[in-house]
């Protein structure tokens, strides 16, 4: 589909921002397993592919890490959303639909910008609290994973701080997490990065606390689902955990409450 099949009305937003919305935990898991279920060969193959690009590229010796973080991760993972949309509207499974993430590069790879740096923003602020010698640890795991002298000196600066880790990851995720959301208002509501990220924190802050916890039991689920199954159920739950967080979202923008037999509008009708 083109990029202004995707969008939707900002009626039932506007409303949702100045009134609220009603948090539906099952709903969330069921219509997220739902809406995998429907799908499941093209997600499974999808997620096989994004985790092999990701790694593929992450692998480059310059800019690899650069390219994941600004564009390519956001870029991917809404691919879910996307796919998800497109066969809410037509009813057929379109494996190219999942890539049109990459229509919407130019206001993902701001976004992705400014994401990292909250990110660095966030490290430094880890830094300053605990030393900036376990940040320097961390930094060499990543480009040395097999090194197992770095990896036992990372597991130490863990065990040391694990307390102080744990309450800073938990605070500092509480108050980032809403830009996991800001993908979908610029495939979805037209937005650009700025405007995106205004409206993620906007409609989050209705229910914060819940949607946080949802996140993380989300979360949970996949990460104690692919443990249980050494990893091969990550190909199933990643996408999963994605079409939950969308569950979310339809909700808590009314995306949910249009009618999906009506064709879209073209993007003067909606967006911004």
């Amino acid at each position: 589909m083109e990029n202004q099949d995707y969008l939707h009305s900002n009626t039932t937003l506007e409303n949702n921002l100045a009134n609220g919305w009603d948090f539906k935990f099952g709903d969330y898991l069921s219509r997220g397993f739902e809406h995998t279920n429907k799908q499941a060969g093209s997600f499974i193959g999808y997620t096989v592919l994004c985790a092999i690009i990701a790694l593929v590229v992450g692998l480059i010796p310059i800019g690899g890490t650069l390219i994941n973080s600004l564009f390519l991760t956001n870029c991917l993972l809404i691919g879910f959303a996307l796919g998800v949309k497109h066969f809410q509207k037509t009813g057929i499974s379109d494996f190219s639909s999942f890539w049109d993430g990459f229509k919407f590069i130019g206001p993902i790879a701001i976004l992705g910008l400014i994401t990292l740096v909250v990110t660095i923003a966030s490290f430094t602020l880890v830094g300053l609290i605990i030393g900036f010698s376990f940040i320097g640890d961390f930094i060499a795991l990543q480009q040395n994973p097999g090194n197992q002298e770095i990896a036992k000196t990372f597991l130490i600066g863990i065990s040391a701080h694990g307390l102080t880790l744990t309450i800073l990851a938990l605070l500092l995720g509480f108050l980032s997490f809403p830009l996991a959301f800001a993908p979908f208002f610029i495939a979805f509501y037209n937005k650009d990065a700025i405007k995106s990220i205004e409206a993620s924190y906007k409609i989050i802050s209705k229910n914060w606390a819940l949607a946080y916890i949802f996140y993380l039991i989300a979360t949970l689920i996949m990460a104690i689902g692919g443990a249980i199954t050494c990893g091969l159920g990550l190909i199933y739950l990643f996408p999963a955990c994605r079409n939950m967080l969308f569950a979310m979202f339809e909700d808590m923008t009314g995306m949910n409450q249009e009618n999906e037999t009506t064709p879209l509008a073209n993007p003067g009708a909606f967006g911004e």
